[in-house]
């Protein structure tokens, strides 16, 4: 029992040495980079537009692919079948791209069906954000 107690006390003060030592919490840790709320602010919408376009971007180039890859012959099953081979050519997005294709395979092969571009496909299942609203 005493032994446990002591392998829990090593591991919190291995965790957090800093904190242990200072009285500090996690909380009150954060760093003071003497930056205003405007620019903590500015930091933040910059970040989730750099998000929002990896996302977009990802989604373009994996539907823009899987349409290459179909060709002329859009039909359910001829997208379904490039579908589960896509991924495997997308090299660093392959992760994002089978989450893509998992979540949002009945939307995509609709789209494509319908004769829509990857822009509109990735409009259409909340990937990008629509021209007009730019």
């Amino acid at each position: 029992m005493t032994l446990w107690a002591l392998v829990l006390l090593v591991s919190a003060f291995l965790i957090t040495p800093g904190l242990a030592v200072s009285g500090l919490d996690p909380e009150s840790a954060d760093l003071d980079l003497g930056l205003s709320e405007a620019e903590l602010l500015q930091d933040n919408l910059l970040a989730e537009r750099w998000n929002v376009g990896f996302r977009c971007t990802s989604c373009k180039k994996t539907i823009q692919k899987l349409e290459n890859m179909v060709g002329t012959e859009a039909s359910k099953e001829s997208i379904s079948q490039a579908a589960s081979q896509v991924c495997g050519k997308m090299g660093l997005l392959k992760v994002p791209c089978r989450i893509l294709i998992k979540t949002f395979l009945k939307v995509i092969v609709q789209d494509i069906m319908a004769g829509k571009s990857a822009s509109e496909v990735c409009v259409d299942i909340k990937m990008c954000k629509s021209a007009g609203l730019i």
